[in-house]
């Protein structure tokens, strides 16, 4: 990514503790910025769903990962917190905003490969 200009951090509301198990539990290779008054989530208008974290496709999306054999993490830190993903350019335009409907939504790959070119 790098040779593209791309640069993939990942800002969290955890704890540096939290932050570190999780880095090293799902071995994520980029950048961490840890934003524990979620000033970020804030700016880019993001906020929290219990209904989102329990609604019904979320129980499906982890049994598939547990029918692929995926060991799921234990909850920690506030698992009603809705993420998002954005792009932002050199000079701090955002070129995407995503924000997440639930705790599993991203967007598509040709959305974010759209947003680089």
């Amino acid at each position: 990514m790098k040779a593209r200009g791309i640069e993939v951090v990942l800002v969290s509301f955890a704890t540096p503790e939290l932050a570190r198990y999780w880095q090293e539990a799902t071995q994520f290779p980029f950048s961490m910025f840890l934003d524990p008054e979620r000033r970020a989530y804030s700016a880019f208008g993001l906020g929290s769903s219990v209904l989102a974290a329990w609604h019904p496709k979320m129980f499906w999306y982890y049994f598939r990962l547990l029918a692929k054999g995926r060991k799921l993490m234990p909850i920690k830190g506030d698992p009603y917190q809705l993420g998002g993903d954005f792009l932002l350019d050199t000079k701090g335009s955002v070129r995407l905003a995503y924000p997440c409907a639930e705790p599993a939504d991203r967007p598509p790959l040709s959305e974010i490969l759209a947003a680089v070119s």
